[in-house]
């Protein structure tokens, strides 16, 4: 009975549940079945509605083409040099076309192949050139390129990229390793190829940059020169490592030609060899001391006296040693007599001219070789080279004539290609075969290792600053090399 109304309660038994409980049921198979019908009919134990599952993209496309897809191919890419060698770029033809710079010849010119499988076309990729032992060249990243019909190509040209080696990429700093390499990187599947660095056991594999002499002869009416250029070229070329070139003529009409075509011919090279005139001038008006004309007189000439008969007016720096380089010395003599000077209205080459880089793109890598008359005379043509980055310079301080200067060439060349061109190798070599003529030819060598050669033949090694003649002995000392 209830206390509150006053009536009496009735017992109501329990309604049984419509769902079947699966946790209550002791029966497995049906709890299996009953669990396969909640997952059919997307519900829970309890009957809440299950979120429908989400189909893949493929789940709509036939089961053969959803294994293709799932079984995407790897892509694979492979790299190689087209050439086992090259020269640096250099004059197709001379006159060149646009000194300095002309016409790429095919020499200078390496493809580098990547081939790949199962890459889309379309792909963009980079290359990468560095030197055997991994440092990457200046400039030597190469873009805006992609793979078309499973070839690496260039956008512009839809061909492989070509590769020409010039100065400003160090061909020869390891000078007995100019061995190079590249790798390419291809934006798929995290793709990359390249080609070997092992240049001792895999040499045909790697891009070999040969060493490039130029020996220059202009028809400067010296009998020798020619004779000169033509025995260095045939001593010096070598099918295995080294290429020489050799030129006779000239083609300049003015100075703004001659300075562009004597560094289109110098460019990118190993060494750089010159045979021709050469002299002393004042800067301001470019006059010749009588003396260098007659060599007979005071040769080189000094300041310890003013005027004539190879006293120079002081101060020294106002005077310089360069090149002549033209077909002929075009001297006219003025006041001869009486004033002991000549104007020279010849193409001078100096140290202002070696300075520009408009005209002369870059200096030998290693040796400059002056054989003229007295561009050694001063420092000043010698040390603009060695500071644009040549190693050393030899020039002579006197009037030289054709005979003996053809002799020492060959002897100084033959010495150092024993050496395999070694370029440390270039003072010791230069002291031995210059000591013998020091009072003749008062050899120089300047840069590197620069020292000094005593007129009876004792070789000794100095890196004092500046040049004099002290007693018997001429100082060369100038480490300027950078």
């Amino acid at each position: 009975m209830n206390p509150k109304s006053g009536k009496s309660c009735k017992i109501v038994p329990p309604a049984e549940s419509a769902e079947v409980f699966d946790a209550d049921n002791a029966n497995p198979g049906k709890v299996a079945k009953a669990k396969a019908e909640q997952v059919k009919q997307e519900r829970g134990k309890y009957g809440q509605t299950k979120a429908p599952k989400s189909k893949t993209p493929n789940e709509d496309k036939p089961e053969k083409e959803q294994k293709e897809q799932k079984e995407e191919p790897k892509a694979t890419a492979k790299a190689k040099w087209e050439k086992e060698f090259v020269l640096p770029n250099h004059n197709s033809s001379f006159p060149p076309a646009t000194p300095p710079t002309d016409v790429i010849p095919e020499i200078a010119k390496s493809k580098m192949i990547v081939e790949t499988e199962h890459v889309p076309d379309g792909t963009p990729a980079t290359i990468l050139v560095s030197h055997v032992f991994g440092d990457a060249v200046r400039d030597g990243t190469v873009r805006e390129l992609e793979v078309r019909g499973n070839k690496v190509v260039a956008k512009a040209t839809g061909q492989p990229p070509v590769w020409v080696f010039e100065s400003k990429h160090k061909p020869w700093d390891a000078w007995d390793a100019p061995f190079f390499r590249f790798s390419c990187s291809i934006e798929y599947q995290s793709l990359n190829a390249e080609t070997t660095d092992d240049y001792k056991a895999r040499e045909s594999e790697c891009l070999r940059v040969r060493y490039w002499t130029y020996c220059l002869a202009p028809r400067s009416g010296l009998s020798g020169t020619q004779i000169e250029g033509a025995t260095l070229k045939g001593k010096m070329d070598d099918a295995s490592i080294h290429s020489a070139a050799v030129f006779t003529g000239e083609g300049a009409s003015n100075d703004t030609d001659a300075y562009n075509l004597f560094g289109s011919a110098m460019r990118n090279t190993y060494c750089f060899h010159i045979g021709c005139h050469g002299n002393v001038a004042r800067r301001s008006d470019k006059w010749l001391p009588t003396a260098f004309i007659s060599p007979s007189v005071d040769n080189p000439a000094d300041f310890k006296k003013h005027g004539s008969k190879g006293k120079l007016p002081r101060p020294k720096s106002s005077w310089r040693g360069h090149i002549c380089y033209g077909a002929t010395t075009r001297i006219s003599f003025i006041d001869f007599a009486s004033k002991g000077r000549v104007a020279y209205n010849s193409h001078e080459l100096g140290d202002n001219e070696i300075a520009s880089k408009a005209a002369i793109p870059s200096v030998p890598r290693y040796l400059l070789y002056v054989s003229c008359c007295l561009v050694g005379w001063d420092a000043s043509f010698a040390n603009e080279v060695t500071s644009r980055g040549c190693q050393n310079v030899i020039a002579f301080r006197k009037t030289i004539g054709d005979d003996i200067a053809v002799t020492k060439a060959k002897e100084f060349f033959d010495a150092w290609k024993k050496t395999g061109l070694d370029p440390y190798k270039i003072p010791s070599i230069f002291f031995r075969v210059y000591a013998d003529v020091y009072t003749s030819m008062r050899p120089v060598l300047f840069g590197r290792s620069s020292g000094e050669i005593s007129k009876y033949g004792i070789i000794n090694s100095a890196n004092a600053v500046g040049s004099a003649v002290t007693g018997s002995v001429l100082k060369f000392a100038h480490s300027l090399f950078k």
